[in-house]
């Protein structure tokens, strides 16, 4: 379990006024590694870990004006994660020569910034009237069918 806090240092929400009724063509949603950098931390003593800045973004868009942007959210954070030393270093050169990222390292640290973002974007999308940005589950009569579940 390499990943061991998620921080967010930033929240970022506007959304722009219409006088004429609007309709919402889409929302696209992103997460992504901005930068990655080595920390010391103390866990049981003094050790390395790395820590990925992140950010997410969603960008709210109209039907007309087409494409339009109609509003946008952002999060910023960082994602705290710990491993061998020797794996650590190879992340960090990696990252400084290429910009990559090991596929099973960046799943792990993306979803990780996305389970915690989203709760805030779904909770700060309402404050500012946005529809959020994550869909939710909805409840249905018992009787409406849900589909093939096998």
């Amino acid at each position: 379990m390499p990943v061991i806090n998620i921080q967010l240092k930033g929240i970022d929400v506007n959304r722009d006024d219409f006088k004429e009724t609007t309709r919402l063509k889409n929302i696209n949603n992103n997460v992504l590694v901005k930068d990655i950098r080595e920390q010391k931390i103390n866990i049981g003593g003094p050790r390395n870990s790395l820590v990925f800045t992140f950010v997410f973004k969603s960008d709210y868009f109209l039907e007309k004006p087409k494409n339009k942007k109609f509003g946008t959210l952002e999060i910023i954070g960082d994602v705290f994660y710990i491993d061998d030393e020797k794996e650590m270093k190879s992340i960090m050169q990696e990252w400084k020569k290429k910009k990559k990222i090991k596929e099973p390292v960046l799943i792990q640290v993306l979803q990780s910034a996305f389970d915690v973002a989203k709760i805030e974007a779904i909770y700060m999308s309402r404050k500012v009237l946005l529809p959020s940005p994550i869909e939710l589950p909805k409840v249905r009569p018992p009787n409406q069918s849900q589909g093939y579940i096998g």
